[in-house]
């Protein structure tokens, strides 16, 4: 994909409007972003950074720690080791975003992600709690920020 000038553009931003609670739709559309052959990078508070890649077919999984850190983006002891049991199963740390993991695996039939369900729901609850929803504000402010997309 070549950008403004002819120059290859080894990365894009996306402004998402998937919900983060939930994860079968990120999952869905990550996945569908690794066929069109790009692979998530990074996720914030708004924009989402993704990385061009060769098109391939990816599973990708969501998991939850209520208690990960919201200032550092790097994974806890915890969730290091949490990590690694995850990677004995074939899946592949991608990045996190305050309490949620992301996981990707081009396994033709993966192991199950392991997703615990009151972790998943106090996440939602902390997060929900600690960040301003995007759809409050009016279309005046997105738009401007949607059109340089």
């Amino acid at each position: 994909m070549y950008g403004k000038g002819g120059f290859y553009m080894k990365t894009k931003y996306r402004l998402e409007s998937i919900a983060f609670y939930d994860t079968e739709a990120l999952s869905a559309h990550l996945g569908e972003m690794a066929a069109l052959g790009w692979e998530l990078e990074s996720v914030g508070l708004l924009l989402w950074k993704y990385r061009k890649i060769q098109r391939e077919k990816r599973t990708y999984g969501i998991t939850f720690f209520p208690d990960a850190s919201e200032v550092k983006d790097s994974p806890t002891q915890v969730q290091s080791d949490f990590i690694e049991e995850q990677a004995e199963k074939g899946w592949q740390y991608v990045t996190q975003w305050n309490q949620m993991q992301f996981f990707q695996t081009t396994a033709e039939h993966p192991a199950p992600l392991f997703v615990n369900e009151n972790q998943r729901l106090d996440a939602i609850k902390k997060i929900h709690g600690n960040h301003i929803s995007a759809a409050p504000y009016p279309a005046a402010v997105w738009l401007p920020i949607a059109g340089r997309l």
